[in-house]
């Protein structure tokens, strides 16, 4: 009877056994196989907004795995945002007790595509609204990424940059895991607008360092990216799983600014100079506080053969705070302090400017930004500068409405060209302006002494233009000195008039627009004296427009 027992439930265990080893083989079934595909299909499509498109599905229940073949991602309607030649994930056997848990995941040939369309969208997937809950740590395991590349292209701008590929292995099971290390790998970007507006620049180097994952926190060190016009160095983190996500980071930036003017086109020609800078940011993504200091040595444009510049800036809460900049060169020295909103704020804020500047030359300053004269100024000019906008949004339109403004300049002869020297007062209070002028000279002797103001005017068609208005009063000792300096301006006067002599004075009323200028002039000469010509006196009205009509009366 016993055995009797013993063989029925012989036979129980060893169907059930036959079943269970039936039922593992026939999930592995290739149409088994594809059913679950189909079903992960529509479960990432319906919940995450990710279109799937893989060739095959490969599982192994027993070793608790599987692997996508020629696998792509995507939004609908968009180009992939991942292809991958295939995907393996290993998970932990407790998966059948509950307790899910990747022990290693690796992509093949994984291409990451982002695209910035010109309307601003992008081939990325936007999330289903769904009710906040706080993230959980995300372990990956050890993630393998063989031959990983990086594509992005910004239509709108015409940018584009390409990564890679490099081989990256990060140990992302918890705390304590080791970066792991990629590259140097190539890197590549060409950039839309630099030196041209239609002009492309391309700029390639190299890109690697030490990257980790903790399942929570992103960690870079000593992630550098280097070309041939600079080299960054990143450290730092990123909480790459959290309700806010922050940020943790420094970064050195050193770049060769002969190198660099390449990108600037016929501009950058003659520049020339090392610039490094360190840069950080922390706190939120969205609302980050970031510290810049630079420093700039041996800077070199045109007719600047040497300077130094020093800088630190801090941006907080939307606004950024120009803590010092100084420059100094045989043609300028400067120093300024700012406080700008660059992003509107509830409540209106001082928006401030403070400059101080001395021995800057004029002359070598135009030759520097390309304006041509036909007279050298020769004067130094040293003064001031403060600026105040109470707007919460200084980028709003009429922002120069609630402006307010006042400096000085003070100017002395250098021994070249005119030699002006003298004083400006400038002022200006919302669309209206006013400057003061009281110059001199010793070409002549000439001096011009009043004030010319004005009132912005606000135009459709128009960017910018404002109303003329003041008087000046001119008075020139002796005009033969003038003489050589229209010369100079390549005016050539007829043999009589170049010993024109005599003095002079002149009351100037500018009126129109900037756009439309006219001015009206009252002169008056004494002693004008012309070979072969008796002395005699001038008595003139001059009303001059920007037709460059001329009305004499005298």
């Amino acid at each position: 009877m016993r055995s009797k027992y013993l063989r029925r439930a012989l036979i129980v265990v060893v169907t059930v056994v036959t079943l269970a080893l039936a039922l593992l083989g026939g999930v592995h079934l290739p149409f088994v196989r594809a059913r679950v595909l189909e079903w992960a299909r529509v479960r990432l499509a319906r919940d995450f907004g990710i279109v799937v498109d893989a060739k095959r599905l490969d599982y192994n229940l027993a070793g608790v795995s599987l692997e996508l073949h020629d696998l792509n991602l995507s939004a609908p309607g968009e180009r992939p945002f991942l292809h991958a030649d295939s995907l393996r994930l290993e998970l932990d056997r407790r998966l059948f007790v509950g307790f899910v848990e990747i022990r290693q995941l690796e992509l093949v040939h994984p291409h990451i595509a982002l695209l910035r369309h010109r309307d601003g969208r992008t081939n990325l997937p936007t999330s289903p609204d769904s009710p906040s809950s706080q993230p959980t740590p995300l372990h990956l395991g050890i993630v393998a990424l063989r031959q990983l590349s990086l594509d992005f292209e910004d239509e709108a701008a015409g940018h584009k940059a390409a990564v890679g590929p490099v081989d990256l292995t990060v140990d992302a099971r918890g705390k304590g895991a080791q970066p792991g290390t990629f590259g140097p790998g190539p890197i590549s970007l060409v950039i839309a607008g630099l030196g041209a507006p239609d002009a492309t620049q391309a700029i390639t180097g190299t890109f690697g360092g030490h990257l980790g994952f903790d399942g929570e926190h992103v960690a870079l060190r000593d992630v550098h990216l280097e070309t041939p016009e600079a080299r960054l160095t990143l450290n730092g983190s990123i909480d790459a799983i959290a309700e806010i996500v922050r940020v943790e980071a420094q970064g050195h930036l050193e770049a060769d600014l002969a190198q660099a003017a390449r990108l600037m086109g016929k501009q950058g020609e003659s520049l020339g100079g090392a610039v490094s800078a360190d840069v950080t940011i922390s706190g939120p993504v969205a609302n980050s506080t970031v510290n810049v200091i630079v420093t700039g040595r041996d800077l070199r444009y045109r007719s600047v053969p040497s300077a130094t510049a020093d800088a630190e800036a801090a941006y907080a809460k939307g606004r950024i705070q120009v803590k010092h900049l100084y420059v100094t060169s045989d043609v300028a020295k400067l120093a300024a302090t700012a406080n700008l909103q660059v992003t509107p704020a509830d409540a209106a804020g001082a928006n401030t400017l403070h400059a101080d500047f001395e021995k800057v030359d004029i002359d070598r300053v135009l030759d520097s930004v390309g304006v041509e004269r036909p007279v050298k100024v020769g004067s130094e000019a040293s003064g001031d500068i403060d600026v105040v906008l109470n707007d919460s949004d200084p980028f709003g339109d009429n922002w120069w409405r609630k402006l307010t403004g006042a400096g000085s300049v003070r100017l002395r002869p250098t021994g070249a060209g005119i030699g002006v020297e003298g004083q400006l007062k400038i002022d200006v209070d919302g669309d209206r302006w006013n400057i003061e002028h009281q110059l001199r000279s010793n070409t002549g002797p000439t001096t011009i002494g009043g004030a010319v103001s004005g009132q912005v005017t606000d135009s459709a068609t128009e960017a910018f233009n404002s109303t003329l208005a003041g008087r000046s009063q001119i008075r020139i000792d002796s005009l033969q000195p003038l003489a050589p300096i229209l010369q100079q301006a390549g005016i050539e006067l007829p043999a009589p008039i170049k010993e024109l002599d005599g003095s002079l004075d002149a009351v100037v009323d500018p009126r129109g627009t900037f756009t439309a200028p006219r001015v009206l002039a009252t002169i008056g000469g004494r002693g004008i004296h012309i070979p072969d010509f008796p002395e005699g006196q001038l008595e003139a009205t001059v009303a001059i427009d920007r037709q460059r009509t001329v009305r004499a009366d005298g």
